[in-house]
C-alpha cells in the first residue's frame, strides 16, 4: 500500500476560488529579464546575513542569455517613492540571482552583501524593482508585487516558479529548399546578385544565405534530411513528404549543395541556450541570417562547388552534433537558417543535411506562489497558491508495510499543513494498494485524538 495522495478543503467556496484567481488578483507585472523572483518577509530559523542575524530578504533572478548590470536601479516597498533604495555597480550572470537583505541596515558597497535601507513587513506590503530610462533617467517599472504580497508565515518565503522549455524552431522533417549549382552556373552565380537571373549573391545583402526573403520558389521543395545513400543506409534520416531524397540533383554533379529554411521568432530575448543541431555527411557550413553558427570538416572559403575535408565515418550521420549561438543574431519575425552541405567527392555514394534549431525558452508562473522550502540563491522549487501540505509520513521505501491480516500493526499516515491566505477546514488522504484503484477519502485529523499526537500543531494524522 502506497500513499497515493493529499487533498485539501478550503474553508467554503469562495475562498477555494479566491486560491485560484489569488495570483492574477495581485497584478504582478513582469517587463524584463530580470524578476523578483522570491523573498521571505518573516525569518525565524532560515539563512542568517554576514552578523549572523536572520533578517528579510529578496531574490531576483535574470532569466537572460546576458549578464545584466543593475548599476543605479532601485528597490522599494513604497508606491510613492520608487527610487527608495538604489541598487549599486553590480551584475547579474545569465540565469544567475542576487539576494539582497532587505534588513533596513542600507548598505550598498558593491564587494559585500547588500542590505535595503526598509524590510518587509510579514503581514504584506508592495514591493517593486525600476531601473532609470536611458533617455532621460526617470525609473521605469521592471517587476512589482502590487497591489502587495500577501501576509507570510515564518520561514515561508513567496514567488515566481521558473522553470524552462526547449522550444523546436527547426525541426526533423520540415520542408525547406535546396538548390545545386552547376559547372555552367559556377562562381558567378554563386557571388553575383542579379537574383531575377538566379544568382546566389552569396554573403551579400539579400543574397540566399543571409536574407530570409531571398526568393528560392524555383529551388527544391524537400522534407529534412537532405540526402541519399547508393546502399540505402541513410534512408532512416531522408525527408519523405515532399522527397528529401537529392542524388539526382547532387551526385555527378557537385560536392556542394545549398539549402533554406526560414523559421518564425515572436521575441528573440525570451530564446537562450540556443543550439544547432546537426546530422551530416560529409561536411557543411551554416549559416543564421548570414552570420556563420556552424561548421564541420570544412577548412576552405566557400565556393559554388567546395567540398568537405574527407569522407567521414557513419558517427555523424547517426548522432547530433550540437553548435551554440546567440540570440543577438535573431531578429523578432522571420529568421533565416542556410546550410552549405559538402560532399567529399562529385561522385560520393552518400550524403546528408539534416539540421534542428532549438533554444531553451524561460517560463515563469505569472501568479506568485508560497514555497514551504525557501531557495535564496537556488532556482525555486514547486510551490503552491494555497495551504502548504509538506513533511508527509510515513516516505517510501522505508514504510512499515500492513500484512492485510488481523495481526498487522496499523499504519499512521501524517502530514504537516501550513494556513497561507486561506483557512483550512479539512485534510484527507488518499491510498492505493498494488495496481487496485485509488481508495475512497480518508480524513486526517489534528484533534490531538489518537493516532494524533498534539492538537493544534499543524501536523494531520490518520
Amino acid at each position: 500500500m502506497r500513499l497515493s495522495r493529499v487533498t485539501l478543503r478550503y474553508a467554503n467556496a469562495c475562498q477555494a476560488v479566491c486560491a485560484a484567481l489569488f495570483g492574477s488578483l495581485l497584478a504582478c507585472d513582469v517587463r524584463g529579464a530580470v524578476y523578483i523572483s522570491e523573498l521571505l518577509a518573516d525569518n525565524e530559523t532560515g539563512i542568517a546575513d554576514e552578523n549572523g542575524a536572520r533578517q528579510d530578504w529578496l531574490e531576483l533572478y535574470n532569466s537572460g542569455d546576458a549578464a545584466v548590470n543593475l548599476d543605479g536601479w532601485w528597490l522599494t516597498d513604497k508606491t510613492n517613492n520608487v527610487t527608495l533604495w538604489q541598487i549599486p555597480n553590480v551584475s547579474i550572470s545569465a540565469k544567475g540571482t542576487l539576494l539582497v537583505w532587505a534588513s533596513g541596515k542600507n548598505r550598498s558597497n558593491p564587494a559585500a552583501p547588500l542590505h535595503t535601507g526598509f524590510s518587509l513587513s510579514k503581514d504584506g506590503e508592495y514591493l517593486g524593482l525600476y531601473k532609470p530610462d536611458p533617455t532621460n533617467g526617470l525609473p521605469v517599472l521592471v517587476d512589482e508585487y502590487a497591489p502587495k504580497f500577501p501576509a507570510l508565515p515564518p520561514d515561508v518565503s513567496y514567488g515566481r516558479m521558473f522553470s524552462q522549455t526547449t522550444t523546436t524552431f527547426v525541426a526533423s522533417g520540415e520542408v525547406g529548399r535546396y538548390r545545386v549549382l552547376k559547372s555552367s552556373e559556377g562562381q558567378t552565380f554563386y557571388t553575383n546578385t542579379n537574383y531575377a537571373a538566379g544568382h546566389l549573391g552569396h554573403g551579400r545583402p539579400g543574397g540566399w544565405n543571409v536574407s530570409p526573403a531571398f526568393d528560392d520558389s524555383d529551388w527544391t521543395n524537400a522534407a529534412t534530411g537532405v540526402g541519399y545513400a547508393t546502399t540505402g543506409w541513410l534512408n532512416p534520416w531522408i525527408g519523405t513528404s515532399p522527397s528529401g531524397n537529392c542524388q539526382a540533383t547532387l551526385k555527378d554533379v557537385n560536392t556542394s549543395l545549398c539549402f533554406r529554411r526560414t523559421f518564425y521568432v515572436s521575441d528573440p530575448t525570451n530564446a537562450v541556450s540556443l543550439k544547432l543541431r546537426m546530422k551530416y555527411e560529409d561536411g557543411f557550413v551554416a549559416f543564421i541570417n548570414g552570420t556563420e553558427v556552424g561548421r564541420a570538416n570544412c577548412t576552405n572559403v566557400l565556393a559554388f562547388n567546395t567540398a568537405a575535408n574527407t569522407a567521414v565515418s557513419e558517427t555523424f550521420a547517426n548522432n547530433w552534433t550540437e553548435y551554440a549561438f546567440t540570440n543577438k543574431l535573431l531578429v523578432a519575425g522571420t529568421n533565416l537558417l542556410a546550410i552549405q552541405g559538402l560532399n567529399v567527392t562529385k561522385s560520393s555514394t552518400d550524403f546528408l543535411l539534416l539540421p534542428e534549431v532549438a533554444a531553451l525558452v524561460p517560463e515563469f508562473t505569472s501568479a506568485p506562489v508560497y514555497f514551504s522550502a525557501p531557495t535564496p540563491g537556488a532556482p525555486n522549487g514547486v510551490g503552491t497558491a494555497g495551504p502548504l501540505v509538506y513533511d508527509a509520513r510515513p516516505e517510501d521505501p522505508g514504510v512499515p508495510r500492513p500484512l492485510g491480516t488481523v495481526e498487522s500493526p496499523p499504519l499512521t499516515v501524517t502530514v504537516r499543513v501550513t494556513k497561507t491566505k486561506n483557512n483550512v477546514s479539512a485534510v484527507r488522504a488518499y491510498y492505493r494498494t498494488l495496481y487496485n484503484a485509488e481508495s475512497s477519502a480518508v480524513p486526517l485529523h489534528d484533534n490531538g485524538i489518537a493516532p494524533d499526537a498534539v492538537s493544534g500543531d499543524g501536523i494531520y494524522s490518520a
